[in-house]
């Protein structure tokens, strides 16, 4: 029987492991180790697309030389009719949508085990139509909380990769990366599909590979449609051994253990509650996982929870031979829920560096009365005293004894320049 949750599932792999085929196993370990060393040799290279095509054409050898007795277990066998249709029957779709799977109504059931009765409802019940209503809300949660994840993914990785910050803040946006999510989710809807949420695994390929610029993803897009509609049928023949493997590399590849590094280094309570949420996560779901994420979060930043008014202040401007010397003053715990509103108020000293022409122009960011500083806040005032040197400004940044572990591990507000 198949199991649902993380823990059965594992329990399940262990009580099976005698029922191995020596064949899977095989294939799943060389293909595990191609995709290791040949991602850490040539990044850039798609290997998970050429493992598939190897894995479709020894799968299709196989099947021709060995159909009475199998000697891997394919895709066609736990899914005999894979294929992708251009019109649902019963709909009303013109012929050049695509729509990938058949309607299932929703069933009423009662009584358990082998009593268990299930009644197909019909779509002018209200039952129905409350249960349409009720799934339909929980997974646009889901689907918008998946979507403002796969944004900020896509915008912390983009900054660890991105050499260029000018290219950077033209070719990337995270309101731009979150609509363009919520417009796909909605395609994919009105074509009958199950919708992709955030793709967080595509988009970390995409990033690692360099592949994230609109041309890289006008031709991801042509190329999956293509593949889709050609080569579906031949999927059938893909191993079930190569389609774990390519899913562990993912999944290892979404790890970011430079992060858990910095976490480590900087904000040692926040590592620990990423860990937590990665554990929930898989015992769990991960909507129940970000649900305690965040109510851990919340619980462990409630003093800056309190709405104590943040204060920014800026000096009296200091003129110096050339130019213009500017004092900035951050009063009050910076935390992941009130970092934005001070750079919000930050933002202004950026305007004033820029008003300030050819002039010399000079920052001093003073952060001794910042009582905290958790890694969100880090890397938003990292992005603003970014945005502060690319405009040709000098700033400096005096953050004191209590603040020094977590500045250290940023990268524009840690050194003077």
């Amino acid at each position: 029987p198949r199991q649902e949750g993380f823990l059965p599932k594992l329990a399940q792999l262990v009580t099976s492991v005698s029922y191995a085929h020596i064949g899977d196993v095989a294939l799943f370990a060389a293909s595990v180790a191609v995709l290791i060393v040949c991602n850490a040799k040539w990044p850039r290279v798609p290997w998970s697309l050429v493992v598939a095509v190897g894995g479709i054409a020894v799968g299709y050898g196989v099947a021709r030389t060995s159909a009475d007795r199998p000697v891997l277990f394919l895709l066609r066998e736990q899914y005999p009719t894979i294929e992708l249709a251009l019109r649902a029957p019963g709909t009303v779709l013109p012929t050049w949508v695509p729509v990938f799977g058949a309607e299932r109504g929703l069933k009423h059931c009662e009584g358990h085990g082998h009593d268990r009765v299930c009644t197909p409802m019909g779509p002018e019940t209200w039952q129905y139509k409350a249960d349409v209503v009720f799934y339909a809300l929980g997974c646009a949660v889901v689907g918008l909380l998946e979507t403002l994840m796969g944004a900020q993914l896509a915008n912390r990785m983009l900054k660890q990769t991105a050499d260029d910050y000018e290219l950077l803040c033209r070719t990337f946006s995270t309101l731009r990366e979150g609509l363009s999510l919520s417009v796909s989710t909605l395609a994919c809807a009105l074509a009958g599909g199950i919708c992709p949420a955030a793709a967080l695994a595509r988009t970390s390929l995409s990033v690692k590979s360099g592949a994230f610029s609109r041309v890289a993803g006008v031709i991801q897009a042509g190329v999956l449609a293509g593949a889709a509609y050609l080569v579906m049928p031949l999927f059938g023949y893909l191993p079930f051994a190569v389609v774990g493997a390519i899913l562990i590399l993912v999944s290892y590849r979404l790890i970011e253990f430079d992060q858990l590094a910095m976490l480590r280094k900087g904000d040692p309570g926040g590592m620990y509650l990423c860990v937590l949420t990665a554990i929930v996560c898989l015992v769990m779901d991960t909507f129940g996982g970000m649900m305690i994420g965040i109510a851990v979060a919340l619980a462990m930043n409630t003093r800056a929870l309190r709405r104590q008014p943040i204060e920014t202040r800026v000096e009296a401007h200091r003129f110096v031979p050339d130019g213009i010397h500017t004092e900035v003053r951050v009063v009050a715990p910076l935390t992941f829920a009130n970092a934005e509103e001070a750079t919000d108020m930050l933002e202004d000293v950026i305007v004033q560096v820029i008003d300030g022409g050819d002039r010399y122009f000079s920052v001093h960011l003073d952060l001794t009365r910042c009582e905290e500083l958790d890694i969100d806040a880090a890397e938003v005032l990292d992005d603003w005293a970014a945005k502060v040197r690319h405009t040709g400004a000098k700033l400096s940044v005096d953050c004191g004894a209590h603040l020094a572990r977590i500045v250290s591990i940023t990268q524009h507000l840690r050194a003077d320049e």
